[in-house]
């Protein structure tokens, strides 16, 4: 039996692929604590059972199921930490959690700890909307993303984790994602770091997984995913097709290109709205000033006018026409058999494991095969198709 449970909840952007691939490799070693990562990369399907705003994934009896099977996993793991991570449980009411723990976990009630981090709001406004583009969720520009962020509230962040620390007192831990502020400045290393107290330990070599997409690479998956969902491909499968170039493109060697930014109107906008919120974090989690800084400090270096995130000002006319002939053929093939390659996409990142599906029969591993075909293409040009290696257009 798991002596003791810690749950990693995100943010979303703040390195949680990077430490869900630390542990799924087994990176960390410890002399003194072991440790049993859960068996998927992610538990975000645990993690939705518990957000009525995901759908069919809220389903009691699916919470009761996903719950379930973790508690076999902790009654028979003989280890001394266990770690459950999914930055979908930041979303979740942390009362839903609690009262999960109580009826599954009983044991863990009490003890269970929870760690999460939080990224600059500045730097969450940008990651925010190029993971928003790249997952097929949004395809208008960085302003009209900026003006919807801040009628939703969604980055004020001092509300949401005031929850946690009420569910959870001190056992709730937020860490602010500064490098300055992380151990060896490395999210993966802060992390271990905390769920072992502070216990020695060793981490091998670590991926940098779904890193945040250069404006370029922004550009082209807008023509991709605009084409996926004119064609009406589920919004699940646009979401793993951006996940799976995400992650490919992010092994690339001495990948390079433009990062996003705010105009100095933008970002003064930003600054006005999210300062309070950041200060109160502060005050609240942290010693120092470490996100009010980060936000006055980016706001700051905003620049002059706003790169544009139009395919046409990085990509010739002829290749954004075989971005678009390509992404109508992975279309055809993911409404086709609409799990074959995403089925292959879980197993390949560990999503799932070969026992939690029936063998592919021939027709389903050659679409998945073809679907694959056509995401190397797809990453090639996003990588090597741009009309110009200079400074992007303004505008």
């Amino acid at each position: 039996m798991i002596k003791e449970l810690v749950f990693h909840i995100g943010d979303p952007k703040t390195g949680s692929s990077s430490i869900q691939t630390a542990l799924q490799n087994r990176s960390c070693h410890c002399d003194t604590v072991t440790i049993a990562p859960q068996k998927e990369l992610n538990a975000s399907a645990l993690a939705n059972s518990l957000n009525p705003r995901r759908g069919r994934n809220s389903d009691p009896k699916q919470s009761e199921k996903a719950f379930g099977e973790k508690a076999k996993w902790a009654a028979g793991t003989d280890a001394d930490l266990g770690i459950i991570s999914a930055e979908f449980f930041s979303a979740v009411n942390p009362q839903a959690l609690v009262k999960a723990l109580e009826e599954h976990l009983p044991d863990y009630t009490e003890t269970t700890r929870i760690i999460a981090y939080v990224r600059p709001h500045f730097q969450r406004v940008l990651s925010g909307y190029a993971q928003q583009v790249k997952a097929g969720a949004f395809s208008g520009g960085i302003r009209k993303f900026l003006n919807l962020e801040l009628s939703s509230r969604t980055f004020l962040y001092t509300p949401r984790f005031t929850r946690w620390q009420q569910a959870f007192g001190d056992r709730f831990i937020l860490r602010p994602l500064v490098r300055e502020e992380l151990q060896n400045q490395d999210v993966t290393a802060d992390f271990f770091n905390l769920a072992l107290r502070g216990v020695p330990f060793s981490l091998g070599q670590t991926e940098v997984a779904n890193e945040t997409l250069t404006l370029e690479e922004i550009a082209g998956m807008r023509v991709v995913q605009s084409v996926l969902k004119k064609r009406k491909v589920a919004s699940f499968l646009r979401l793993s097709v951006g996940g799976a170039i995400g992650r490919d493109l992010a092994q690339i060697s001495g990948r390079s290109g433009n990062k996003l930014a705010l105009n100095s109107t933008q970002a003064a906008k930003v600054l006005a709205y999210y300062r309070a919120d950041a200060m109160a974090l502060d005050a609240q989690f942290f010693d120092g000033t470490p996100m009010e800084q980060a936000l006055v400090g980016a706001a700051g270096m905003a620049a002059h006018t706003v790169p544009l995130v139009s395919a046409s000002a990085y990509f010739q006319p002829e290749t954004i026409e075989q971005l678009q002939r390509l992404s109508v053929k992975l279309a055809k093939l993911l409404k086709g058999k609409p799990h074959a390659w995403r089925r292959s996409y879980q197993l390949r990142i560990g999503q799932a494991h070969e026992g939690d599906f029936d063998p592919p029969d021939k027709a389903h591993r050659e679409n998945a095969a073809a679907a694959w075909d056509i995401l190397g293409r797809v990453e090639q040009i996003l990588v090597t198709g741009r009309a110009s290696a200079g400074v992007p257009p303004k505008g």
